[in-house]
């Protein structure tokens, strides 16, 4: 940063006083040789033209909401524009972190308790400007929380099994039978029609988002005799 210049007593103290700090102007300073200038006329000394940027830092790119899985690693980053140099200090939910002091913040291995909003606020000798809120989404794979029940049917009847799960993100479902994935049975409901014998057996369903898969206990199947008794 160029000193000011200024004759007739004035100095880049007596300009602050005198109103130049608005915030985010510029000071023009155009010069002339010491020769050239009275004394007592108010003038910028020197032989060169230069602008001074009084100035806030302005950010010209902002940090990102992002959403990752849970233990992922990202990234928040700001860049700011202005006179330099520039600190930086980043905030959780409007708390400071603790040492975040630097364009770049690195998360790593995110837990749930990291999601939330985050913000910047960049800092000069002119002073500050702070950035939009950037929020962090952590996945974490879904829950189970009604999963399905073991049922006893009649040969030739039908029977379905049923999952409820909750979570963010994308969720599918894998339906499977005796540890094998059943081809085609990817809804929340699996329908069984006209039971046969081989159709007794262990059932389970994998849930899934984009943090992972979660199974669900085993829910048994079993076929009945004609006569109601168990095979």
């Amino acid at each position: 940063m160029r000193a000011w210049e200024v004759i007739g007593g004035n100095t880049y103290e007596n300009a602050l006083a005198a109103g130049a700090r608005t915030g985010a102007s510029t000071i023009l300073a155009v010069t002339l040789p010491q020769s050239a200038v009275d004394p007592n006329t108010p003038s910028l000394v020197g032989l060169e033209s230069f602008a001074i940027g009084y100035q806030r830092p302005s950010i010209i790119a902002q940090p990102q909401s992002q959403t990752i899985v849970v233990e992922a690693n990202t990234v928040f980053s700001v860049t700011a524009s202005g006179p330099g140099p520039f600190s930086y200090q980043w905030l959780f939910m409007n708390q400071f972190i603790p040492d975040a002091t630097n364009s770049l913040l690195i998360i790593v291995k995110a837990r749930p308790e990291d999601e939330g909003d985050y913000v910047v606020i960049v800092r000069n000798s002119f002073g500050s400007a702070s950035s939009e809120a950037a929020h962090l989404v952590v996945l974490t794979p879904p829950q189970i929380t009604k999963p399905p029940v073991s049922q006893m049917v009649m040969p030739g009847a039908g029977v379905f099994f049923s999952v409820t799960a909750s979570g963010r993100g994308t969720i599918v479902y894998q339906w499977q039978f005796n540890g094998t994935n059943i081809t085609g049975a990817t809804d929340t409901t699996l329908m069984l029609s006209d039971v046969k014998a081989d159709d007794a057996g262990d059932y389970s369903v994998v849930v899934a988002n984009e943090a992972g898969p979660v199974s669900s206990a085993i829910a048994t199947l079993t076929r009945l005799r004609q006569s109601g008794s168990l095979p």
